[in-house]
């Protein structure tokens, strides 16, 4: 439980302004914006409401049993019709508190790929990566983005839920027309709707398939534990619709924007050339200052009184992710690029508490072995194109674009 600090309280209304859209703007410089905001303290309001922008202050709220997570009013928000896809959006985890379903499938999906059971699979998603990557055309211009970021988790979609590798492209597009539902834009709901009319038979499919003829993998575990009554025939049916959901888009993005801005900058890959062993921070390190998350948002269950703050029952609470990941009070000279930094902390790209996403270990890894792969193959590579948008709510990369083979240092 986070305790309050006491004393007199101020209305949210009462807090400095930040403008979190102006922030975003073209021409803005954001790291101004971000750290003069932080000289008026962690918090602050905005046109969204109440910011968090103090990292301590985010992980402690995060991990506050007095906030939930509200993943239907976004889906009320993006104008979902009744269907298949409101009623999956129903059993999905963040549209539920802390309850025995929530507990129930929490506790299935660490049993399959909680920390220690993912890294016993570190040496596949290697081979995997690899496979990948020499498939790859060394012309000028590899596309780096579909054919590599992207292909990486639906691939591993594939591997473990018994779908043909050839599948692959589709499960990627099929994530990232999903996942549109982020962008709070109602012009991609029709699209988001159609998506989900195609993913569920698609997930019926593999699960029959794999009954008529089990194999060694994840989707095997699942109806394992179904047979063994730990979960019904429904819920079987949503865990793998979540897994191909969100298996690809976010860490599709992480694999691009790591090897988009390290490979893009020629002091940042030759360290890791020489000292492969920092992949992991500078990984990190990278994600920090250029995450694909931006904003999470939880909201007050009830009346809230938190760092002199008064917080009403219902409140949206954005936690500003890129300001947090700059804070000075927390990061010693917060703008610069150090892997090697000893004040280094935890993302906070995956939430916290009982709203941590479950895929982070998985897509760490699946990152970590791209970019590792591409340094111990392609040193020389260079990037030719690299294009990413960013909005209040999540980094995008539009374009990757590398010459593997570069040029001799």
């Amino acid at each position: 439980m986070v305790e309050s600090t006491g004393g007199n309280s101020i209305a949210i209304d009462e807090l400095p302004v930040i403008d979190v859209n102006a922030a975003y703007a073209p021409e803005a410089d954001f790291n101004a914006i971000v750290m003069a905001a932080h000289e008026n303290g962690p918090f602050a309001q905005s046109s969204r409401g109440f910011e968090v922008l103090g990292y301590k202050e985010c992980m402690a709220l995060m991990r506050d049993p007095r906030l939930h997570s509200d993943h239907m009013s976004l889906v009320n928000a993006m104008g979902f019709p009744e269907g298949p896809a409101m009623e999956f959006k129903k059993a999905m985890l963040l549209s539920h508190g802390r309850d025995e379903y929530r507990t129930k499938i929490r506790q299935a999906l660490t049993r399959a790929v909680g920390a220690s059971v993912i890294e016993k699979q570190r040496p596949m998603i290697r081979t995997l990566v690899g496979d990948i990557l020499n498939d790859l055309s060394q012309a000028s211009e590899s596309d780096l983005l579909h054919k590599f970021a992207f292909g990486v988790p639906s691939s591993l979609f594939c591997l473990w839920f018994g779908a043909p590798l050839e599948d692959a492209p589709w499960i990627a597009g099929l994530s990232d027309r999903i996942l549109k539902i982020f962008s709070f834009d109602r012009q991609y709901t029709p699209g988001i709707i159609s998506a989900y009319d195609e993913l569920f038979p698609y997930v019926q499919k593999r699960i029959d398939d794999a009954l008529e003829s089990p194999k060694d993998n994840l989707l095997a575990h699942f109806i394992a534990e179904n047979k063994a009554g730990h979960l019904t025939d429904t819920e079987l049916f949503h865990i793998v619709a979540m897994f191909n959901e969100a298996s690809t888009d976010n860490t599709a993005h992480g694999i691009a924007t790591a090897i988009g801005e390290l490979l893009g900058n020629r002091q940042r890959w030759q360290q890791l050339i020489d000292q492969p062993e920092l992949i992991p921070a500078a990984i990190n390190e990278n994600m920090r200052l250029s995450g694909r998350i931006n904003t999470l948002i939880r909201y007050a269950s009830q009346d809230i009184e938190y760092g002199g703050v008064e917080i009403p029952e219902g409140t949206g609470i954005s936690f500003f992710i890129p300001a947090a990941h700059r804070d000075p009070r927390v990061f010693s000279l917060p703008l610069e690029y150090d892997p090697t930094r000893t004040d280094a902390h935890n993302l906070l790209d995956f939430g916290g508490g009982v709203y941590t996403c479950l895929g982070k270990h998985v897509a760490m890894i699946e990152i970590q072995e791209a970019l590792a792969e591409l340094i111990s193959n392609y040193p020389n590579a260079q990037v030719t194109n690299f294009d990413i948008s960013s909005n209040p709510f999540v980094n995008e990369v539009a374009e990757l674009k590398v010459d593997l083979v570069g040029a001799s240092t």
